[in-house]
């Protein structure tokens, strides 16, 4: 599966691209591939970019939608007998708030 970071990388044509639009060092987006525990995003764009990014697709035509910035959760998880009622509700929150941050670009 393609991570957000994958599909902005993809579509404006390699990190130096997309360094340049979010105004960072080279090794600022190649770290959104990394592990958390090699000081990276885990395939997450750093919000603090969105803006520029979907401002930059909209200027140089590139098909950029708000959605592609946002890691999406499968519609549905596997049923997990051990997972409490408390963390359930934790991942349908989660699911809502994508859902805002989304509609505000739209």
């Amino acid at each position: 599966m393609e991570t957000p970071a994958d599909i902005v990388i993809r579509l404006f044509g390699g990190e130096m691209a997309v360094a340049a639009i979010c105004n960072i060092h080279l090794s600022g987006v190649y770290r959104w591939r990394y592990p958390k525990e090699r000081g990276g995003t885990c395939g997450n764009v750093p919000a603090r970019h969105h803006p520029a990014l979907l401002l930059a697709a909209r200027k140089e035509r590139v098909p950029l939608e708000p959605a592609h910035l946002i890691m999406t959760l499968p519609d549905e998880l596997p049923e997990n007998p051990e997972i409490t009622e408390g963390a359930n509700a934790a991942i349908d929150h989660t699911r809502c708030a994508y859902a805002a941050i989304a509609g505000l670009f739209l």
